[in-house]
């Protein structure tokens, strides 16, 4: 019966590390997503959504929008550093993703011309997304044993024997 618990235990261990793991993922690749999205009015950045279940459907506005170098009035345009919008994709993952148990999580972003960005049109765009996803994979890899070492360490899952 005690090895039964335990085994119990460890599984339970085992999957909560692994939503961990997953949730951690997911956000990475979001921020590495968004921080790497060209900015003007900072459309194209503030819609990268994290759904449960399916993707994302709509779009959003920009978060903190900037006058556009390219339509009246003429304005400056973002910056590739500016942090606002990227800041409130984050906490909009965040937000989604707080109670996640399960579940195929869509990352997605619904402007028409995210397409376009991500091919080059922007100078500093040029395959965007791949490298978003590469980096978060290499950047996750190093945490994943530290994620499954502090779950399966717990002091609920082994509990110190009384004698």
């Amino acid at each position: 019966a005690a090895a039964g618990r335990r085994f119990f235990r460890l599984a339970n261990g085992v999957e909560v590390a692994t939503i961990k793991v997953t949730v951690e993922q997911a956000l990475d690749v979001q921020y590495l997503l968004a921080k790497g999205t060209p900015v003007d009015v900072a459309t194209a950045r503030s819609n990268w959504r994290i759904n449960i279940g399916r993707a994302y459907a709509g779009k959003v506005r920009a978060y903190s929008p900037y006058p556009s170098r390219h339509r009246k009035p003429y304005g400056s345009g973002g910056s590739i550093s500016e942090t606002s919008n990227l800041n409130q994709v984050v906490a909009q993952g965040k937000s989604r993703l707080a109670g996640y148990k399960s579940g195929s999580i869509f990352i997605s972003n619904n402007v028409p011309y995210i397409g376009v960005l991500n091919r080059g049109h922007s100078p500093q765009s040029s395959g965007f997304v791949a490298r978003a996803v590469s980096e978060s994979v290499s950047r996750t890899r190093g945490k994943i044993p530290k994620i499954f070492d502090k779950e399966l360490s717990k002091e609920w899952l082994f509990p110190r024997s009384s004698t």
